[in-house]
């Protein structure tokens, strides 16, 4: 008979979890043995003590490098109306004037993971635009853009943003979004996705681009630290609203309260710091 670890039991007990969300609560007024419950804790807790400790040490240096500024962590907004998951509109228009934030072709292509096309001018102006209406999406139907990024009036860059998965999105539509600007690069923003193209749009997940955001706040906070605080509030609506990561639980794992939990924040946090130089040796 096969022995389980650590990170066995760990997936048992979120498997559990994720079952036990689906059923109503019972209202048998038997007494309940919790035995088995607590023999699985215990094999995992050596795991989850040492990711907590691990998250801990990743958001104190990650408050370091965002300094004079704050770990997006820090401050709630997942009850945030305005920035609710309900809200798709507030989001593209915040992501627009994130866009405008950074300015450079080479940081807005960054924010969506894309290569930096090579025929850009120097010197080239930054424009946008929300809800371009174009001529073809579904066939014989129109649509709207949901952001476009222009550089000297000519379109680099198609945004369709998604607060939801990219496979449960409507993407029949980007065949013809394709054809009103053909030589832009055309991306689908959302949470996850199974593809990598979805009918010519490159497919980039919040995640990725939370990540790009840091570190956007991270080159304005010496310049214009207002700027930058706005993108960190943004990153901090997207991380707890669309990605699930909510502050309170991230503040229970590191001062021990929040028992069990997902490692998916400590890898989040990790990769941040990855890209910035900053955890090795943690």
């Amino acid at each position: 008979m096969a022995v389980l670890g650590a990170d066995d039991w760990l997936g048992v007990m979120q498997t559990w979890a994720a079952l036990g969300a689906d059923f109503a609560t019972s209202r048998s007024n038997a007494p309940v043995d919790w035995a088995a419950a607590m023999l699985m804790i215990d094999a995992v807790r050596p795991k989850l003590e040492a990711d907590a400790r691990r998250l801990k040490d990743l958001l104190d240096q990650s408050r370091r490098i965002l300094a004079p500024l704050g770990e997006p962590f820090d401050h709630d907004l997942g009850l945030h109306r305005w920035l609710d998951g309900e809200r798709e509109e507030a989001y593209s228009d915040w992501l627009e004037w994130v866009v405008r934030q950074a300015r450079t072709a080479g940081r807005v292509f960054g924010l969506f993971g894309q290569e930096l096309p090579k025929d850009i001018p120097h010197g080239a102006v930054l424009t946008t635009k929300r809800e371009v209406c174009v001529e073809e999406g579904h066939e014989e139907y129109g649509g709207r853009l949901d952001l476009v990024v222009y550089y000297d009036d000519r379109a680099l860059l198609v945004i369709e943003v998604k607060k939801g998965d990219a496979d449960s999105a409507d993407t029949g539509k980007h065949v013809g979004y394709k054809k009103s600007h053909p030589l832009a690069t055309h991306v689908l923003l959302a949470n996850a996705g199974e593809l990598a193209d979805y009918e010519g749009f490159q497919f980039c997940t919040w995640a990725d681009t939370c990540i790009a955001m840091r570190h956007l706040a991270v080159d304005l906070k010496n310049q214009e630290i207002m700027a930058a605080a706005m993108v960190l509030a943004f990153v901090a609506a997207v991380e707890q609203n669309l990605l699930g990561f909510s502050s309170a639980a991230v503040r229970g794992i590191c001062d021990g309260t929040h028992l069990v939990f997902s490692g998916r924040v400590v890898d989040h946090i990790e990769r941040f710091l990855a890209k910035s130089g900053g955890s090795n040796g943690l």
